[in-house]
């Protein structure tokens, strides 16, 4: 800051009152702006998480996405690899293969390629963990 002051007394001559004080106030302007960015990455933040905790708790998957890939886990999945995968498409949504898939060949084949519903495969998925857990809790 001192070189600074030197530099425009040099270069200005006289007095670097004003430009001092300007200096400040785009220092103080840049902290709020870095302030604000701040509480607006953390509300954010706070936003998705309550928006996907809703999610899972209305329809029971829990939904981690990056890019355009789509990954859906069945809360009452086995295992933390069983996910389907989804890509977006120039029409919605394109079920990409994964190896959770192999389990529910006949669901994808009449969800998804014959009648084109994917809400129609995924609740159907969710519907046969809840019977097959249901069926395991009365025993």
């Amino acid at each position: 800051m001192e070189t600074l002051r030197k530099r425009i007394t040099e270069n200005v001559g006289g007095s670097t009152l004003a430009l001092e004080e300007e200096i400040a106030q785009l220092n103080k302007k840049a902290a709020d702006g870095a302030k604000k960015e701040q509480r607006l990455k953390e509300m954010f933040n706070l936003k998705i998480q309550q928006f996907r905790s809703s999610i899972l708790q209305l329809f029971g998957y829990e939904i981690n996405w990056k890019d355009k890939i789509f990954r859906l886990r069945p809360i009452l999945a086995d295992s933390e690899e069983d996910v389907f995968v989804f890509q977006e498409a120039k029409k919605g949504l394109q079920m990409l293969d994964a190896p959770y898939c192999s389990h529910w060949q006949d669901e994808i084949q009449m969800y998804v390629l014959q009648a084109g519903s994917i809400p129609g495969f995924l609740s159907a998925v969710y519907q046969e963990l809840f019977n097959r857990q249901t069926m395991t809790m009365g025993q």
